[in-house]
């Protein structure tokens, strides 16, 4: 039976039913909202806005756009009624430079010349029927094929009718099973099928995916079909459909392997699951990349056990922040700097006596000092170390007034990391530059939470980084004594705002 004889798939029916109107605005205003809903099958983050034109020679149909690692880009979608035309291949040839996609509304009732691509090879020249086996719920419905269709509107490529559609839904529903298989020659064939149709970033993205998830199902990268091509960052929706296989797959011990995803990731893109529950492989990325993974904030927060509280301390991501959960507190670690803006000073603040054995491990470079009348502001230059220099008590005889910390400058001795903590808000901010989550939250426990000597041990366990070659800085000794001109003190009245 030939094409044009074919009964009407659901997608031509939808289209059909959009011209059975007078009003040529309406009809295609109704055969655009077809299309539009047909391209978001393949990706439910893609946004697609229309145009006030209708297959216009140079002027898209419809703009996809879409959002990666904070930055918007999009394709330009020109719609056909037929592709078989020499003002068609003109159009196409006209608007190569900006890699568009052609969409036919209706089959080609005859052959397409094959070398219609030739003067446009980064163009998707396709049809509607092509798309709808595309975006079919078997391929759509896993995470392969999610990825297969996303690339494909993002930088597919060809001439994509029916038949070559047919081929790529086959392989995107199937391959998935064959990495999980470690099935070398269906994977090889589906990275040749795939590679025909994307772009060359396209391919090498899909094929990490594919590598990644081949590791990750125990199969050697060594016989992986393909070069090795886990390098650089991994998209977002790279990142999201990866992350969301391997959370749900069986437990890798895999330091190397963890160690590599983690190279590939950021912090931000971990956020972006909103709530990741506490699973055996996000524990071992996160454990893996304590030095990699930086956040900008810290905020402690009180956590009531839970029935059967197992697996402590654990990570998860909660409301779109990492969370470190251990017996009796939740430390929240996140990349954006407001996240904990709204937070309010509740926490009773430590006296120095009560602090300082917590800042052991750090250099304190400022202390924020406050009794009930006066607000003592103490500072040292970079080779200080207050802990050395300074006669917190002394100065607190001085005054008349027993001193609390309200805010302290931290220095870690052993790595990467330059805090403000704030005891009142229980909040660590590590500036913009940010800092490692293993130190931070290492920081975040100790001085804010100020766990016991077993829970010390245990956190400092925990928080071990995998690969910290950090030499430790060597600050010279001080005097134990105060500089006058390193104290400011002023005096405040009941109405002044200390927060």
């Amino acid at each position: 039976m030939m094409a044009s004889e074919e009964a009407p798939t659901a997608v031509e029916s939808a289209i059909a039913h959009a011209f059975e109107t007078s009003d040529r605005e309406d009809a295609a205003r109704r055969a655009k909202n077809v299309i539009a809903a047909e391209l978001q099958r393949f990706d439910r983050r893609l946004r697609v806005r229309s145009t006030s034109y209708f297959t216009h020679n140079y002027i898209p149909d419809l703009i996809v756009e879409w959002r990666d690692a904070g930055v918007v880009n999009n394709r330009q979608v020109f719609l056909r009624f037929h592709l078989d035309t020499p003002d068609v291949a003109a159009d196409m040839s006209a608007a190569a430079n900006d890699s568009p996609m052609f969409v036919a509304l209706r089959r080609t009732p005859h052959p397409l010349r094959r070398d219609l691509s030739d003067k446009a090879p980064s163009t998707l020249i396709t049809q509607a029927t092509a798309l709808e086996k595309i975006a079919k719920p078997d391929v759509t419905s896993q995470s392969l094929g999610r990825m297969v269709a996303g690339s494909l509107i993002r930088g597919g490529k060809g001439v994509l009718l029916d038949e070559e559609a047919e081929t790529v839904s086959a392989a995107a529903s199937h391959s998935l099973e064959s990495l999980h298989e470690g099935d070398v020659q269906s994977t090889a064939q589906a990275i040749d099928t795939f590679g025909q149709y994307l772009a060359e970033d396209h391919t090498l993205r899909l094929n990490r995916f594919m590598q990644l998830m081949w590791r990750a199902h125990g199969h050697e990268l060594q016989t992986f079909p393909s070069s090795d091509v886990l390098s650089g960052h991994l998209s977002d929706s790279e990142a999201r459909e990866l992350l969301t296989e391997l959370f749900a797959s069986p437990s890798l011990e895999d330091l190397a392997f963890w160690r590599r995803l983690g190279g590939l990731l950021d912090l931000e893109q971990l956020e972006t699951f909103v709530d990741i529950p506490h699973n055996a492989n996000f524990n071992n990325l996160v454990s893996a990349n304590l030095d990699r993974f930086r956040a900008l904030v810290l905020a402690v927060e009180n956590r009531d056990p839970e029935i059967l509280d197992r697996d402590l301390p654990r990570w998860s991501v909660r409301d779109r922040s990492l969370a470190l959960e251990g017996d009796g507190f939740r430390v929240l670690l996140a990349s954006d700097r407001r996240r904990f803006g709204q937070v309010r000073s509740t926490h009773r603040l430590p006296s120095w006596s009560d602090l300082n054995p917590r800042l052991e491990s750090y250099r304190v470079q400022q202390l924020s000092l406050i009794g009930p009348t006066t607000q003592v502001e103490v500072k040292v230059d970079e080779a200080r170390n207050l802990l050395m220099d300074a006669d917190i008590i002394g100065l607190s005889s001085a005054v008349h007034e027993e001193m609390q910390v309200r805010r302290a400058t931290l220095i870690d001795w052993n790595g990467p990391l330059y805090v403000e903590a704030d005891f009142g808000k229980w909040i660590l901010d590590a500036g913009d530059q940010g800092a490692p989550i293993g130190k931070l939250a290492e920081a975040g426990v100790n001085v804010l939470w100020a766990p016991d000597a077993e829970l010390r041990a245990v956190m400092s366990e925990f928080l071990a980084q995998p690969d910290n070659d950090t030499p430790s800085v060597d600050v010279p000794a001080s005097p134990n004594n105060i500089d006058p001109e390193d104290v400011q003190e002023s005096h405040i009245s009941d109405q002044d705002t200390l927060f």
